[in-house]
């Protein structure tokens, strides 16, 4: 919701729709199973939350306050979110 409103104050479209080579990923996960989903989840999302927060790092240069405040504040969850997926990770090749 923030960063839609963010958007419409901004006059900035936003996609209406996940990009082509998200659905490929997820239409890949369809045919999988067990521990061969368990690993290719894992890895999808170790690569997208690693480089959402390269993006989101690379707010600092900009020159719009209101991008730079929104991505500073959300820029811990994707952390988090990025720790979590490489604990289990960790505990995938631990018991894989």
């Amino acid at each position: 919701k923030e960063i839609k409103d963010i958007a419409e104050k901004k006059q900035v479209t936003l996609p209406s729709t996940i990009r082509q080579q998200k659905i490929q990923g997820t239409d890949e996960l369809i045919d999988e199973y067990g521990k061969a989903f368990d690993k290719k989840f894992v890895r999808m999302m170790r690569i997208d939350h690693s480089r959402d927060l390269k993006l989101f790092e690379g707010t600092s240069d900009l020159k719009d306050k209101e991008i730079i405040t929104f991505a500073k504040n959300n820029l811990p969850v994707i952390q988090t979110h990025l720790d979590k997926i490489n604990e289990i990770r960790e505990k995938q090749k631990a018991n894989y």
